[in-house]
């Protein structure tokens, strides 16, 4: 049995069963698949993405170290969550204009800010 395939049809079944558990878990989430088997799911501006499997190259790690392992093929999945009104970066001021350490949104109006 051929490694490589064998790793894309495991990786694939990883994937499907996430989307599968996230379009269960929130049926109003959109789904689009690509002809590759890669696909995206998005619920309001959220969204996560299997990105199409791929064979590793002759020398994929150009002056890296090589992992002790050999990679046959790889994948990706992307996350992406917006920062909204709720959650901001820890390096900006919340919503209020009141640093915040914890990068949340402080949530009392500016009139009780000491």
């Amino acid at each position: 049995m051929d490694l490589a395939a064998s790793a894309g049809r495991l990786l694939t079944r990883i994937g499907d069963a996430l989307r599968d558990a996230v379009m269960e878990a929130a049926p109003s989430t959109e789904l689009k698949i690509w002809p590759e088997g890669d696909w995206l799911l998005r619920l309001n501006d959220a969204e996560l993405e299997f990105l199409p499997l791929a064979k590793t190259g002759p020398d994929p790690w150009g002056d890296w170290q090589p992992p002790a392992f050999e990679v046959v093929v790889y994948g990706g999945l992307g996350v992406t969550i917006p920062t909204n009104r709720y959650v901001q970066s820890a390096e900006a001021p919340d919503a209020c204009g009141s640093p915040n350490s914890l990068g949340r949104c402080c949530c009392l109006p500016p009139s009780r800010h000491h």
